[in-house]
């Protein structure tokens, strides 16, 4: 079948539907991105009321303008709510354990089955266990996402990520470290290891002996012809002395680190349940700078909690403001049903579009004077695209997004391969970093 794929939401959905694609092209379907698709596949996002509303308006228009064809959807929004993705028009419903099932499903639209809206969401208990999605590839993206965890067990007050993806499950580290090989046999040579809260890696019961997110890390910068490698967000509380040490012990790992922060203020960290103060947050920027000193450090923040008070949010734009932060991911409080901070007294819409706008600002400053700073150093850009005139473009080592003239490329350029040049002001597109201003 020609399968179209859509994405919302985080980095981890993006490599669970990188996987999918893989899965369903090994099933033998063709996967598009143009023309009239016989299925399409739309992989949720319910991170904020905000994201919620996006995976609820793309269901109906999917629904609407492709009346025809078989309509799967999957991820945190169907997780939480299966029952409207199905009474919007989804033939088949599937939450986040069971996106492996979309190629049954496919089976089961191709040999004539009726539209049911089959719901194939199951809640999550205590034995939930990983996913396993992995597929070959004869072909792949020159910087890759390897998924290695799943689910969180904290208790944030805005947050509905452990109803929506469960307990923290570890991938198993041969199913993560042959992945990892197939993915650089594919053609790719930076991998970026990611999961909902990759700090918990091998710490939930169960999992195999020995291993942690550092032991990981190391095992998969040692496959062969890897030439970087990449963590994804990490809580600051994970940001330990020993992980530090570990990563600065490996050729490949680029020194760009995304530590979430969500507030410079402690008092609002303490309403959120957050785990840290922001002493902790400085004391692991020390950590990073001692290693590194050129590190670049972006960090996720939100404006506008349920009593937030003026002084609350100067206190924490001073502090973002200190912290010399590379990027900064700005977003406002959204209320997600069912969590703690859903019952408290909502911000004015106003206040929270001035408090994001404020951070914003600090944010754009903070990734300029960063980026700055490196004008006129040489710089080594892994390449991730060549186009047809020869102007090319990738990330350096430290994650600032560079676009590099056709006049450099001497006419054997190609994605993969890593080139040196002086970074210019015009080659420079900044630290790319999402900003999400939806509340």
């Amino acid at each position: 079948m020609r399968v179209k794929l859509l994405t919302l939401g985080c980095k981890v959905n993006r490599a669970e539907t990188e996987a999918l694609d893989r899965l369903l092209r090994a099933a033998g379907h063709e996967i598009v991105s143009a023309g009239e698709p016989e299925a399409l596949i739309l992989n949720t996002c319910a991170v904020t009321g905000a994201s919620a509303g996006k995976s609820r308006r793309l269901t109906r228009r999917l629904r609407r303008e492709h009346p025809s064809a078989c309509l799967i959807v999957t991820g945190c929004w169907t997780q939480l709510q299966s029952a409207e993705a199905a009474a919007l028009g989804a033939d088949f419903v599937l939450g986040t354990q069971e996106r492996a099932a979309a190629a049954d499903c496919l089976n089961i639209w191709a040999a004539g089955g009726e539209r049911a809206a089959a719901q194939m969401v199951r809640p999550y208990g205590d034995r939930a266990e990983y996913e396993e999605l992995a597929a070959p590839a004869a072909s792949g993206p020159v910087r890759a996402m390897l998924k290695i965890q799943d689910g969180c067990g904290g208790g944030c007050a805005y947050c509905a990520v452990p109803s929506a993806r469960g307990p923290s499950r570890s991938r198993a580290p041969e199913a993560a470290l042959a992945e990892a090989a197939a993915l650089v046999a594919a053609g790719a040579r930076e991998i970026v290891l990611t999961g909902i809260n990759i700090g918990l890696y091998g710490q939930e019961n169960g999992a195999a002996a020995g291993w942690d997110l550092g032991g990981l890390a190391r095992a998969v910068a040692a496959v062969p012809g890897l030439l970087r490698l990449r963590l994804g967000s990490l809580e600051p509380q994970d940001c330990t002395e020993k992980l530090v040490q570990t990563m600065s012990d490996l050729p490949v790992f680029c020194p760009h680190w995304h530590l979430p922060l969500q507030s410079g203020a402690n008092s609002v960290l303490a309403r959120m349940g957050r785990v840290y103060w922001t002493e902790d947050y400085r004391r692991a920027l020390e950590l990073l700078r001692a290693a590194w000193p050129e590190a670049a450090v972006t960090a996720d923040v939100m404006a506008g909690f349920p009593g937030e008070t003026a002084e609350e949010h100067e206190t924490s734009r001073r502090f973002i403001a200190g912290c010399d932060l590379a990027g900064l991911h700005v977003f406002p409080f959204s209320r997600r049903e069912g969590t703690a901070a859903a019952a408290l007294p909502d911000e004015p819409r106003s206040r929270k579009d001035a408090r994001v706008r404020d951070l914003l600002a600090v944010g754009a400053a903070a990734r300029a004077a960063y980026c700055g700073r490196h004008i006129g150093r040489e710089a080594k850009i892994l390449l991730e695209y060549v186009d047809l005139a020869g102007k090319s473009g990738g990330h350096t080592e430290n994650y600032i997004n560079v676009t590099l003239p056709a006049v450099l490329n001497p006419g054997d350029w190609r994605p993969g391969r890593v080139v040196t040049a002086a970074l210019r002001e015009e080659y420079i597109t900044g630290v790319k970093e999402d900003v999400n201003t939806d509340g």
